[in-house]
C-alpha cells in the first residue's frame, strides 16, 4: 500500500493508542502499547452497552447517548491500562462504509523509464476517481439517500502486475503493461463529521478512520494460510461479507440483517423489551436457561436464521466478477457467538449453487488467527472483540510509512 487517504494526526504519535468500535449494542475500546516481543501489547479494554436505537446500521443517531457510553468505555479501558492514550483509530462497518475493487490495465508511454512513486500516485488517483463514482452509486442503493456526499477512507492495492508478472512494489521496475486492482472504501462525509465531533468532545486525536473489514483482511494477510478467505462479520443490524484474495480485499457486500433481528423476535415471542430479550439470548448462548425456554428460543432463532442464510445466498450471487470463492470462511461479530449461526451455515443446501473452490469450512476467527499482531495474555479475546483488535493493524501500517 502506498498511501492511506485520511490522516487526522497532529503532532508526533505516542507509544500508546486506542481503537474504537461503535456498534449496534456496544461501544468497544482497546488500548495498545508498542511492545518488543510482538508488534503490540493489549493493555486496556472495555465494552459498554449502548441504549437501544442510539445507533442505526453503523450511524450515530443519539449523539449524547453514544458520547456517554464512549466516555465510560474510555475511562474503564484507561483505568485497566493506567494510560492517558489519546490517539485513536475508529472503525467503520455496516452501511456507513462501502468497499469495492476497481481493476485497470494501462500501457506506459516510456517503457525504459523506471516506475516512480509519483507515477503511481497519479495512476492511483485516477483509479480512485473512478471508484468514487461507483461507490456513490453503491451507497445510494444501500441507504436510499441520493444526496449523501462521500469521502475516501481506505485505499490499498489488491494486486499488481508489470508485464504479466505479479509484484508487491513496482517502484524502480521498468515495463510496458500494468494491471492494477485497487481496493477503496468510502463513507458518507456526514458520518465522518459526527465521528470527528465525538472525538473532539472526548479530547481524542483521530489518527485515522478505517473500514474494519479492510483492517481484518490486512491482519489475516500476515499469514499466507489466510491469504484467500471469506470474512463474515455478523453484527447487530447488518452482516458484512468480504472476499479476500492474496491478502487483498476483492469485494465487500452488506446484508441488512444481524443479531438485532434475532433479539427482536425473542422480544415478541416472550413479550419482553429488547434489553430483556438480549439478556435471554446471552443466557441461551451460555446454556444458562431452562430447557423449556431454550427450546422456544431455538425455534424462534431458527426462523430468523433461515431468512438470514437465504439473504447470504442472494448476496453471494451479487459478487460480480468473482468466478470462485475461497473455501475458508471466518466469522466475527457478536451474532456469530451463537452456535446456531455456525450450524445453519454448515448445512446444505445453501452453498450448493455458490461456486466455492472446495466445499467451504466455516469457523469463528480468534486471536490465534491474528498471527503475531498483539500480546493479549492479560485478556480473553472473544469473537466479538476481533474487529476492534484488528484496527490496530491500520495503525501499524501507517507507522510503516503508509501515510
Amino acid at each position: 500500500m502506498l498511501k492511506l487517504p485520511i490522516n487526522f494526526s497532529k503532532g508526533p504519535r505516542e507509544k500508546e493508542f486506542l481503537t474504537l468500535d461503535i456498534g449496534t449494542d456496544f461501544v468497544k475500546c482497546m488500548i495498545f502499547r508498542k511492545n518488543a516481543d510482538v508488534a503490540l501489547k493489549l493493555t486496556g479494554w472495555a465494552k459498554v452497552p449502548l441504549p437501544i436505537f442510539s445507533t442505526r446500521a453503523g450511524s450515530i443517531v443519539d449523539f449524547e447517548a453514544v458520547f456517554a457510553a464512549t466516555k465510560d468505555a474510555l475511562t474503564e479501558a484507561r483505568g485497566r491500562s493506567q494510560s492517558k492514550a489519546r490517539d485513536v483509530v475508529i472503525g467503520l462497518s455496516g452501511e456507513v462504509t462501502h468497499g469495492l475493487v476497481t481493476s485497470v490495465r494501462l500501457t506506459r508511454a516510456d517503457i525504459e523509464t523506471p516506475i516512480t512513486e509519483k507515477e503511481m500516485e497519479v495512476i492511483i488517483g485516477k483509479i480512485q476517481e473512478t471508484a468514487y463514482v461507483e461507490a456513490a452509486k453503491g451507497i445510494v442503493e444501500m441507504t436510499g439517500n441520493p444526496d449523501l456526499e462521500i469521502e475516501l477512507t481506505n485505499s490499498s492495492i489488491s494486486s499488481l502486475k508489470v508485464d504479466g508478472t505479479f509484484v508487491k512494489d513496482p517502484r524502480g521496475l521498468t515495463g510496458e503493461k500494468m494491471d492494477i486492482a485497487l481496493f477503496t472504501a468510502f463513507s458518507p462525509i456526514s458520518h465522518l463529521k459526527v465521528l470527528q465531533k465525538l472525538a473532539s468532545s472526548l479530547k481524542l486525536n483521530i489518527i485515522t478512520i478505517s473500514s474494519q473489514m479492510y483492517a481484518l483482511s490486512k491482519v489475516l494477510s500476515r499469514d499466507e494460510n489466510y491469504a484467500n478467505v471469506v470474512i463474515i462479520d455478523a453484527g447487530g443490524e447488518t452482516t458484512d461479507v468480504g472476499i479476500v484474495f492474496g491478502g487483498g480485499i476483492a469485494a465487500t457486500r452488506t446484508l441488512s440483517l444481524g443479531g438485532r433481528h434475532m433479539t427482536r423476535i425473542l422480544a415478541e415471542t416472550f413479550n419482553v423489551n429488547m434489553r430483556e430479550a438480549e439478556e435471554l439470548k446471552v443466557r441461551y448462548t451460555l446454556a444458562n436457561i431452562s430447557p423449556d425456554q431454550a427450546l422456544i428460543i431455538k425455534e424462534s432463532l431458527d426462523k430468523v436464521l433461515a431468512l438470514w442464510v437465504s439473504g447470504l445466498e442472494v448476496l453471494f450471487s451479487d459478487f460480480d466478477g468473482i468466478r470462485t470463492f475461497p473455501s475458508k470462511v471466518y466469522l466475527v461479530g457478536g451474532a456469530s457467538a451463537l452456535n446456531e449461526v455456525l450450524e445453519v451455515l454448515r448445512k446444505e443446501p445453501w452453498t450448493k449453487h455458490i461456486p466455492f473452490k472446495e466445499p467451504p469450512s466455516f469457523e469463528r476467527a480468534y486471536m490465534s488467527t491474528l498471527n503475531g499482531l498483539v500480546d493479549y495474555s492479560s485478556k480473553t479475546i472473544e469473537v466479538e472483540d476481533i474487529m476492534p483488535v484488528s484496527l490496530a493493524e491500520v495503525y501499524l501500517e501507517m507507522e510503516r510509512g503508509g501515510v
